[in-house]
């Protein structure tokens, strides 16, 4: 992801400045891979993911990767994709500098601040990274050695597995139901999915077009795969579950990655959308209820729609008509006509016979 340009100082150009520095020191690195994500479960799932994923899009290779979700039997959380892998040169060399990265000069992909690969640091003390590169198969350790990360070559032999790279670590038995959820709320709104060792719920989507959706979700954004909830006091919104699909690089985040970073120009970028968006949602939900393939799918999905659409614009949404609803026999379960069920919130309480 493309990072904007510093801004020059006001001292005239004559005037020569001395520039702040980094001290090497372990309180800055716990800060670094610790202190700056207020989720430290998320944080490792989130950063190992986009990267598996940005490793195959900037070699322009097909997007395939894989997640092990941990479980009772097999305690460790895994991420591996089937990109280019890292070279020994890599390894011994930029791989160990937090805060390099390739991706800052476009937005092609996620990463952008060269901290991820050391993100499974905020939960755990150690993880072990894998690279296929040129038929070989190296194995690293990273830990924490006097409050620093550290790496050590653990092997380096013949493979003829296909090239890419794996990253794992364990995870506490008590954490193993919190790791799924969060893997699963991360990847419903990924373009290209991992392959699971479990079954994921899938998002639903009432809406959908190009750059808008209404889902279950509270209304945010998906930037570069994943999704960001809109702090309500910054970014006005009429609907409810609006998710904005804004071209990556175009709002700014919090260094951890974990949120929207309010300056100025996101909240108008993002508030104008919004208002782009709420203008074009009526025509789009009426066109998506009109494809419904059948009446009762119909109805599901204006009924699914109603809710999320704000009350000024409810009245321009377009219910299916009862005669579409009269092939489904509804007096037959309960006794009433289409019509009135349609009309009648509370008929299940005025019939106790029936189980809703």
């Amino acid at each position: 992801m493309a990072i904007s340009k510093p801004v020059d100082s006001f001292l005239p150009s004559s005037i020569e400045a001395d520039t702040f520095t980094l001290l090497d020191d372990h309180s800055l690195f716990t800060i670094l891979r610790k202190n700056i994500y207020s989720d430290v479960q998320l944080a490792g799932i989130r950063e190992l993911s986009t990267n598996a994923v940005d490793a195959c899009i900037e070699a322009d290779m097909p997007v395939n990767w894989e997640v092990h979700i941990p479980t009772l039997e097999e305690p460790f959380f895994a991420v591996r994709d089937y990109g280019p892998g890292m070279t020994l040169n890599f390894l011994e060399n930029e791989f160990k500098i937090v805060g390099h990265s390739s991706k800052r000069n476009s937005n092609r992909t996620n990463g952008q601040f060269g901290m991820g690969r050391i993100s499974p640091l905020a939960y755990t003390s150690s993880f072990t990274v894998e690279s296929w590169n040129s038929g070989m198969h190296y194995t690293y350790l990273v830990s924490i050695s006097n409050g620093k990360p550290a790496v050590l070559q653990l092997s380096a032999t013949p493979s003829s597995e296909p090239t890419g790279c794996r990253f794992s670590y364990s995870v506490e038995p008590a954490d193993i139901q919190s790791f799924e959820t969060k893997a699963a709320n991360l990847y419903k709104y990924f373009t290209h999915p991992p392959k699971t060792n479990r079954e994921l719920p899938k998002i639903r989507i009432s809406v959908d077009s190009d750059y808008c959706m209404l889902t279950e979700d509270k209304s945010g954004i998906v930037m570069a795969n994943v999704y960001y909830p809109f702090d309500r006091y910054q970014i006005r919104t009429n609907y409810s579950g609006l998710v904005l699909k804004v071209p990556t690089g175009s709002v700014a985040l919090t260094p951890g990655r974990e949120a929207l970073n309010y300056d100025t120009e996101t909240i108008n970028y993002l508030n104008e959308f919004v208002k782009q968006s709420e203008e074009e949602l009526i025509t789009i939900s009426n066109a998506t209820i009109q494809k419904a393939p059948t009446a009762w799918e119909q109805y599901v999905c204006f009924h699914q729609i109603h809710p999320k659409t704000p009350g000024k614009y409810q009245d321009l949404l377009t219910p299916p008509t009862s005669s579409y609803l009269q092939p489904l026999s509804a007096t037959v379960f309960t006794g009433l006509p289409v019509e009135q069920l349609m009309l009648t919130p509370s008929y299940s309480k005025a019939h106790p016979t029936l189980k809703f």
